[in-house]
């Protein structure tokens, strides 16, 4: 519950605070069928300062990184050299959700 009270505040706070209500992408969903998974994206324009958004509803979702949370934080990991190619970190049985 609580992560969906977050996810829900974030998501307000970022519209309601940055930019003016999202653009909907409804053409995403031809990609997600056609890979036969149900998702949703959330981008922040910058330059338009607009999101655009698909599926808004699953946006408000709260749900478990799980390993995809991994990969961007390897990235910044390697990349300002705060570990190397032979940093292992065990993983401890933990599950998350």
């Amino acid at each position: 519950m609580k992560q969906q009270l977050f996810a829900f505040f974030l998501f307000f706070v970022c519209v309601a605070g940055r930019a003016s209500v999202p653009v909907e992408m409804p053409e995403l969903q031809t990609l997600f069928d056609r890979y036969g998974i149900e998702g949703s994206f959330l981008i922040y324009d910058l330059k338009e300062n607009r999101y655009q958004v698909y599926n808004p509803e699953r946006c408000n979702t709260a749900f478990c990184p799980a390993s995809s949370f991994k990969i961007p934080n390897t990235l910044i990991a390697l990349e300002t050299g705060v570990v190397n190619l032979e940093t292992i970190f065990p993983w401890n049985g933990e599950k998350c959700g």
